[in-house]
């Protein structure tokens, strides 16, 4: 038997990398919340336990995998955390905050170990947190100590009073009022120069780095050791200068599209990381570009972003550095968006270890659970038996003249295959369908880096990360949910000083939570910030020519407050490069209604705003259970899910009111529509006192009264897609085969709401 080559146990390191990396990360997740909670109840001793079993377990596992620079940061962590769970160390809020910065960078040094970078030594913002961490703790020590001793002397100033020896009081009082100083000058002096040494520390390690622009790469080559990328990137950077030049068209954004592409692939091998961070910078484009929106210089900050870090990686050594001069390099820094600087560094390590052979390109996994690969197997199993039986039953009616007990026997075994077919169904669904955990995990660091760059204070609370979506799905949902949290951080999230005023704690929060039924999945994204004005959208509106003043003034609340969905709307003083320009709602909008979604919006001004995402469950095969409908010689399949209740109407059942048709069932009013005037298809002429079928269906708590012409049956179908060949057919979620060669059109009760 041979020997495990060097190839083989390099191969088996990055896979144990690569699994503790995920479980690390995982375990990450949930430290801020649980560092919160301690903080909220001190007593809680399993939750600061938690933390530190967690940094303790990744600091042993670092060790074990030569991450030496994970190592030595965890180390300093536990050690922290350890003075805290053993009560030597009072978990102060400063303290707490540099400790959830610690978890943020501790995170991008973990991605960049998985993408080969076996660090050694600390970064310079990483030893800067550290030693940020280690300057607040021994604060919060020497001012427990202080306050030992004067609770001590106190005591003693208690003592000699209360000992009734000559002038005793008199000294007692003398000693309570020495105390009673050397508390204020705490409090004022040493107390107040201990908070400043913290927020300097804090200052100088959070103060974000200063972003290099695109228009600083114009100019001199962009290079990796041999490689020149120079011809390549300025391609890339041709988007964005045409953009600024107010000169961008649709061949613009095509253009940038395919230089990715090409760019991606000479690239993919030799540099992991900038591979990546182009790859992510199309993502986020590719969303831009086909949305209905103008394409503007702000909206471009979010694809700059991705890009900016690796694109510095590769200056000359001795270019002008971008940073400012008491902030860390920007090498230093994780980028937000993206893969770490020193994926570069790891993959060049790996081609000199591998003999200078390119590294393959990396391959997208989906975790499985195996008790679903378990349930996934017998399933197959049944149904191959299942077929088995078919076979014999065919092979008997061949040879058997009594066809009434074979048909009973068919349809016992068909009616059995229905079910296993859609049992596998499930399991297949099942199998594409992952957590939204990952896609929640990145926005807590992203909220924090970009409070702290507007000199805010937020904390952000998930809930529901167990709760599954198809993989795809999760990925759509990134960009749109990035665009939310990026408002929210930006618009509604106060300064501190503001949320004093108002009279609510400094520190702003943020809610991201996920609710799933049977059939739908609700991402809710709240804070309690300052609040959507109605009244200012109005005159937004106004302003920018979307409605007049007397339809402004029709408006509700709520309706007005929906209006932060148009185009171009925002009620920003001024625009930043976060947001502001009233474009990123429109985006959210459209890319849920491409997955058949809706978002919804409630505020209240001085309270906080809540965006509801609603979800469909995608399924890989989309079965529907439907209502089959007939409507001037056509069929029509209505979903289970929409229809509320059926009945039987006939014209003196319907009533006028302002123009519309009403009609009154179990005392609830109803909008009467015919569903051939919704489809534009002709009606049937109905003749007087003639009943007819009735549907009361809806969707998101609104309804009306469907008017058919006949009510087929119920039938189970399976619906394809027609948007690719009739884009423009708003109000059908597909076509469905009914047999023989017929179709069914399948209607979208959303649609036909919104029509």
């Amino acid at each position: 038997m041979s020997a495990p080559t060097a190839e083989t146990n390099l191969a088996a390191s990055a896979d144990l990398i690569g699994d503790f990396v995920d479980e690390s990360l995982l375990s990450l997740r949930n430290l801020p919340q649980q560092m919160e909670a301690f903080r909220a109840a001190p007593d809680n001793d399993g939750a600061i336990n938690a933390v530190f079993r967690a940094i303790h377990s990744i600091k042993g596992c670092a060790g074990f995998l030569n991450l030496l620079a994970v190592k030595k940061f965890a180390h300093t962590l536990e050690n922290t955390l350890d003075e805290v769970r053993k009560r030597n160390l009072q978990l102060t809020e400063p303290l707490s905050r540099a400790i959830i910065d610690g978890f943020d960078l501790l995170d991008s040094m973990l991605a960049r170990a998985a993408d080969g970078a076996l660090d050694e030594d600390l970064t310079a913002a990483e030893a800067a947190l550290l030693g940020r961490v280690e300057s607040i703790a021994g604060q919060c020590t020497q001012c427990a100590a202080v306050d030992s001793k004067h609770a001590a002397l106190l005591a003693l100033a208690e003592e000699i009073a209360a000992s009734g020896a000559p002038r005793a009081k008199e000294w007692g009082e003398r000693l309570r009022a020495l105390c009673q100083e050397g508390e204020a000058a705490a409090a004022g002096g040493v107390g107040t120069q201990g908070e400043a040494a913290a927020e300097t520390d804090e200052g100088e390690s959070a103060a974000p780095v200063a972003q290099p622009t695109w228009e600083s790469f114009l100019d001199g080559p962009l290079r990796s050791g041999e490689l020149d990328l120079t011809e390549d990137l300025r391609g890339l950077l041709e988007l964005f200068r045409e953009t600024a030049a107010g000169r961008y068209q649709e061949e613009t954004g095509a253009a940038f599209l395919d230089r990715c592409e090409s760019c991606r692939a000479r690239i993919s091998d030799r540099l992991p990381g900038l591979a990546a961070a182009i790859d992510a910078a199309q993502a986020d484009f590719r969303i831009l570009y086909h949305s209905p929106l103008g394409i503007d210089s702000s909206l471009l900050t979010i694809v700059w972003d991705r890009l900016a870090a690796e694109f510095n990686q590769l200056r000359p050594q001795n270019a002008a550095p971008l940073a400012t001069t008491a902030a860390p390099a920007k090498e230093d820094i994780p980028a937000a968006g993206g893969p770490s600087s020193a994926a570069k560094a790891g993959a060049t390590a790996q081609a000199k270890t591998g003999g200078g052979e390119p590294s393959r390109a990396k391959t997208k996994l989906v975790r499985v659970k195996e008790a679903r690969l378990d349930q996934f197997l017998e399933n197959v199993s049944r149904l191959f038996i299942t077929c088995e039986l078919y076979k014999d039953v065919h092979q008997r009616m061949l040879l058997d003249s009594n066809g009434a007990e074979l048909v009973e026997e068919f349809r016992q075994i068909n009616r059995t295959f229905s079910k296993q077919t859609a049992m596998l169904r499930q399991d297949v669904v099942a199998l594409r369908q992952v957590s939204v955990a990952g896609l929640f995990s990145k926005f807590p660091t992203m909220a924090r880096s970009l409070a702290a760059q507007l000199g805010k204070k937020i904390d952000v609370h998930l809930s529901g990360e167990e709760v599954e979506l198809d993989k795809n799905m999760v990925e759509d949902l990134d960009a749109p949910l990035t665009h939310m949290i990026r408002n929210v951080v930006d618009h509604a999230i106060e300064l501190p000083e503001e949320r004093q005023r108002r009279g609510v704690s400094e520190t702003g929060n943020l809610w991201l939570r996920a609710e799933a039924t049977r059939t739908r999945v609700t991402i809710i994204v709240r804070d309690d910030g300052r609040g959507v004005d109605p009244d200012r959208l109005r005159r937004k509106a106004i302003e920018k020519g979307l409605l007049t003043a007397d339809q402004a003034a029709r408006l509700s609340d709520q309706e007005a407050v929906e209006l932060i969905f148009a185009a171009g709307l925002s009620t920003a003083e001024k625009l930043s490069e976060i947001s502001g320009r009233g474009v990123g709602m429109d985006v959210v909008r459209t890319t849920l209604r491409e997955h058949a979604g809706e978002v919804s919006v409630e505020s209240k001004v001085g309270v906080g705003t809540t965006f509801r995402l609603d979800l469909p469950v995608k399924e890989a095969v989309l079965v529907v259970n439907g209502l089959l409908l007939e409507q001037a010689g056509e069929t029509y399949v209505l979903p289970f899910e929409n229809v509320f209740e059926i009945s039987e109407l006939c014209e003196e059942d319907l009533h006028d009111f302002r123009g519309d048709r009403m009609v009154k069932i179990r005392d609830e009013l109803h909008h009467a529509v015919n569903l051939s005037d919704l489809l534009n298809v002709p009606a049937r002429d109905r003749e007087s006192g003639e009943k007819y079928p009735a549907v009361v269906v809806g969707a998101k708590q609104q309804t009306f009264c469907l008017i058919v012409d006949r009510i087929v049956g119920h039938r189970q179908v399976v619906v394809n897609s027609i948007r690719e060949i009739l884009p423009s057919a708003d109000k059908l979620a597909g076509v469905a085969q009914l047999g023989g060669g017929r179709l069914a059109l399948v209607l979208s009760v959303p649609d036909l709401l919104r029509n």
